[in-house]
């Protein structure tokens, strides 16, 4: 890698999955100081040790309905570009750079959001460290039970009014679902590898504002452009969520708001009170 591009800043979301990372990161894509991929969870880190399973049978898939188009975008042109490289990623650090050396120009900032990176053990967060000379984490938390109902609306395509009772006791009952509310081990495992300036925590809640924006392009060291704050990307469907299925929800996410309440006293959401009176 060239001295120029080891001096440019990483900046990884790591979650949490329906926090806003799509809004965000297409806030980040369109500032003039930061490279952001055509791809917008890499899925890199850890998944490299997938091999040709998913994610890359993902990208694959991707590649062939592009491929199926008989027009393609300028867009849609870079994307495949950006995703024949993607596919053939192997397993060494040097893949990941060298993508995004040969695409970063003026740029002083490139990044990565993938919300599952939320889940990265300890010993790939060390690996991230030991291999950049500047890297920077954002993790974003929203209120446990929205949050879960979200994801649930989002990944069951098949949820109605009449089986949504028994598809959300099925997704309490899927581990995944648990690990992408589990704020509390994510923290852990973070500031466990990275000093807590390193690190932009925060609330789902707080962050579509002009006030927690300026201060993440203080964070990372960009000037401040105002955001699009009426632009909602990658949403869930619309079904609501009743006030039985929002007590169990916060009965099982139970040790997510006491935790975040604990380290973030001052700072917590008001909906993330209310839900915690009913604890």
């Amino acid at each position: 890698m060239s001295s120029a591009f080891n001096r440019k800043l990483l900046v990884i979301g790591i979650g949490a999955q329906k926090t806003g990372s799509s809004w965000l990161s297409h806030f980040l894509k369109s500032h003039q100081d930061v490279y952001s991929s055509s791809i917008k969870e890499m899925h890199y880190f850890q998944y490299y040790k997938l091999g040709g399973t998913w994610p890359n049978s993902y990208f694959q898939r991707r590649l062939q309905q592009l491929h199926l188009c008989e027009e393609l975008s300028s867009f849609q042109q870079r994307q495949i570009h950006d995703l024949v490289e993607r596919v053939k990623m192997d397993g060494s650090v040097s893949a990941y750079k060298k993508f995004y050396e040969r695409r970063i120009s003026n740029e002083s900032v490139y990044c990565d959001f993938t919300p599952a990176y939320s889940m990265l053990p300890v010993t790939e967060l060390i690996r991230i460290r030991e291999n950049f000379d500047r890297v920077k984490l954002v993790f974003v938390m929203r209120n446990p039970a929205e949050r879960f109902w979200s994801q649930m609306r989002f990944s069951e395509r098949a949820l109605t009014e009449e089986n949504v009772d028994d598809l959300l006791g099925l997704c309490i009952s899927n581990p995944e679902y648990i690990k992408r509310s589990d704020y509390k081990s994510t923290l852990d495992r973070t500031f466990s590898v990275f000093n807590k300036e390193d690190v932009f925590v925060e609330f789902y809640e707080n962050l579509f504002s002009e006030t927690a924006i300026e201060r993440l392009c203080n964070f990372i060291g960009i000037s401040f452009t105002a955001p699009d704050l009426k632009k909602r990307r990658n949403k869930a469907g619309s079904l609501p969520m009743l006030s039985h299925q929002r007590r169990r929800l916060v009965e099982t996410l139970d040790r997510q708001y006491r935790e975040v309440h604990r380290l973030y006293i001052n700072k917590l959401p008001n909906n993330w009170k209310l839900d915690m009176e009913q604890i």
